[in-house]
C-alpha cells in the first residue's frame, strides 16, 4: 500500500494527547504496581482469589448493560451535543438497571461458588454501574475536543486515590474489601471533576424520538463489548469452578502484573487514536494509513517491553516476595509473551469503531469468543492456572494477527506483507536481544538485584540500534 502523506500529520496532531496519556499511564501504572506489591505483602492469595471472582461476576453482569453509547456518540462527532441529552438519560437508566441486577447476581454467585463473602464484595462493585453511566457525556465531550490532558490528570488522580485507600484499608484489616471499596469512591470523584470541566447541557426534549436511532449501532457495540468482557473474565470464572480460590488468586496476581506494559503503552496510544481517527472519517485512505502506522509503532515499542518483563519476572518475585508468590512466575512469563502479540489488535479495534463498523466488530468478536473460551477451558482442565496462562498466550499468538489482517485488508489494498511487518521484526529482534541479555547476566552473576539492574540496559542497548538497522522506528511507519 502506498504511504500517504496525510497519515503522519494525523499522528502528529495527536502527539500531545499521546504525551499526556503516556505520562498519565506510566505514572498510574507505577502507582498501581507499587500498591499491588504492598498489598501482596499484606493480603493473602485467598484474598486476591475472592476479589478476582467478585470482579469477574460484576464485570460480566455490568457488561450486559454497557451499550457503548460513548463510542456511538463520539463517532457522530459534529452532532455530539445534539444527542447528549438522549444519551445521558438512556445511559443513566441502563446504569441503574445494571446496578439492581448486579445486587441480585451477588447472591446467586455467592451460592454458586459457595463463598458467602462474594455477596458483599459484588454488592460494593454494583455501585460502580450508575457512577460509570454519569461519566458518559462529560467524558465523551472532552475526548471529542481532544483535551486529553484533563482525562489523563483525572485518571491519575483516581489511580492515586484508589491505591492509597486500598493500602490504608488493608493495613486496617479489611481483607479483600480493601481492594473493592475504594473504586466507587474514587470513580465518583473523577465524575465530579469531568462534569465541572465539560459543563454539558442536558436537554429533555426529543429523547423518545431520537433514542431508537441509536440502538442499531449501540446494540452492535453492546454485543461486542459484552463478548470482549466475557473473554476478559472467562479465565477467572472457569478457574473458580475448576480449582480453589488460592490458585485463582495466584493467576489474578500474575495477570495484573503481566498486562502492565500493554495497558501502559498500547492503552495510551489507542485512547487517543479512536477520537483522532474520527476526525478523518471522510478520508478513509488516510484513516487506514494512520491506523497501520500506529500498529507498527506500538509493535516496535510494546513487544520488546513484554519480552523484557518475562525475563525480569523471576528475579522480581524472588527479590520482593521470596516463596510467597513463586507459583505466579511461570504464569507472568507466559502471559507477557502472549500480550506482545495482542498490541496490534488494539489499533485495529479503534480503527474499526472509528469507521462506524460496529456490526462488523461484533461479527469478528463473535467468532473469536468461542475460540478463546475453548482455549481457556482446555487449559484449566489440563493444568489449572498454568494451563490457562498457556492457553491465553497461545490464543493471542495465533488469533490476534489474523484479526488484524481481516480488519486492515478489508479497508484497503494491503496484504500479509504489511501485517507481517507489524509482527515479524519486533518479535524476532525483541526476543533475541532480551534472551541474549539474560544469558549474559546469568553468566556473570545470578543474583536478583544484578538481573533487574543489568538486563534492561543491555537489552535496550542492543535492540535500539539493531531495530534501526532493520528499518524499525517508533516515530513513523516502518519501511516508509
Amino acid at each position: 500500500m502506498k504511504r500517504l502523506p496525510g497519515a503522519i500529520p494525523l499522528i502528529s496532531a495527536a502527539s500531545k494527547g499521546v504525551f499526556w496519556f503516556l505520562c498519565q499511564t506510566v505514572a498510574s501504572r507505577v502507582v498501581q504496581f507499587l500498591a499491588q506489591i504492598i498489598l501482596a505483602w499484606i493480603l493473602s492469595p485467598a484474598d486476591f482469589g475472592q476479589v478476582s471472582l467478585a470482579l469477574a461476576v460484576a464485570t460480566i453482569v455490568s457488561a450486559c448493560f454497557n451499550f457503548g453509547l460513548e463510542d456511538v456518540l463520539l463517532q457522530r462527532h459534529r452532532a455530539l451535543r445534539l444527542w447528549a441529552g438522549t444519551v445521558f438519560w438512556l445511559s443513566l437508566a441502563i446504569g441503574l438497571a445494571g446496578s439492581l441486577i448486579l445486587l441480585i447476581a451477588a447472591q446467586v454467585a455467592a451460592r454458586a461458588y459457595d463463598e458467602p463473602q462474594l455477596a458483599g464484595l459484588i454488592s460494593i462493585a454494583a455501585l460502580g454501574a450508575p457512577i460509570a453511566s454519569l461519566e458518559t457525556i462529560p467524558g465523551t465531550i472532552i475526548r471529542s475536543s481532544l483535551n486529553f490532558r484533563v482525562l489523563a490528570l483525572a485518571a491519575l488522580g483516581e489511580a492515586v486515590a484508589v491505591g492509597a485507600m486500598s493500602i490504608a484499608l488493608a493495613v486496617a484489616g479489611f481483607g479483600p474489601y480493601s481492594l473493592v471499596l475504594p473504586s466507587p469512591v474514587a470513580a465518583a470523584g473523577r465524575v465530579c471533576v469531568l462534569w465541572w470541566i465539560a459543563r454539558p447541557k442536558i436537554a429533555g426534549r426529543g429523547i423518545q424520538r431520537r433514542w431508537p436511532m441509536l440502538m442499531p449501532s449501540a446494540g452492535a457495540s453492546l454485543g461486542t463489548r459484552l463478548l470482549l468482557i466475557m473473554m476478559s473474565q472467562a479465565d477467572y470464572v472457569i478457574l473458580g469452578f475448576v480449582v480453589g480460590e488460592i490458585e485463582v488468586g495466584i493467576y489474578y496476581f500474575a495477570f495484573k502484573l503481566a498486562i502492565q506494559p500493554l495497558r501502559m503503552l498500547a492503552g495510551s496510544m489507542t485512547s487517543v487514536l479512536f477520537p483522532t481517527l474520527v476526525q478523518y472519517r471522510d478520508d478513509p485512505a488516510r484513516q487506514l494509513e494512520a491506523a497501520l502506522t500506529v500498529s507498527e509503532m506500538l509493535s516496535v515499542v510494546v513487544m520488546p517491553a513484554c519480552f523484557l518483563q518475562a525475563a525480569l519476572t523471576s528475579p522480581l518475585l524472588q527479590l520482593f516476595f521470596a516463596a510467597k508468590w513463586e507459583a505466579a512466575g511461570p504464569l507472568v512469563q507466559l502471559l507477557s509473551i502472549g500480550f506482545a502479540f495482542d498490541v496490534s489488535s488494539w489499533a485495529a479495534g479503534a480503527f474499526l469503531n472509528a469507521r462506524g463498523e460496529f456490526r462488523r466488530a461484533f461479527l469478528y468478536t463473535s467468532l473469536a469468543a468461542p475460540t478463546f473460551l475453548a482455549f481457556v477451558a482446555a487449559g484449566a482442565l489440563m493444568r489449572g492456572a498454568l494451563g490457562v496462562a498457556a492457553a491465553v498466550a497461545s490464543y493471542y499468538v495465533l488469533v490476534q494477527p489474523i484479526y488484524s489482517y481481516r480488519v486492515f485488508t478489508r479497508a484497503g489494498e494491503i496484504g500479509w506483507r504489511e501485517i507481517a511487518r507489524i509482527y515479524a521484526a519486533p518479535v524476532l529482534l525483541g526476543a533475541a536481544t532480551v534472551a541474549a541479555a539474560s544469558l549474559m547476566t546469568d553468566f556473570f552473576d545470578r543474583s536478583p538485584w544484578f538481573a533487574l539492574s543489568a538486563i534492561p540496559p543491555i537489552a535496550l542497548a542492543a535492540y535500539i540500534p539493531i531495530s534501526r538497522l532493520f528499518g524499525l522506528s517508533a516515530h513513523g511507519p516502518i519501511g516508509s
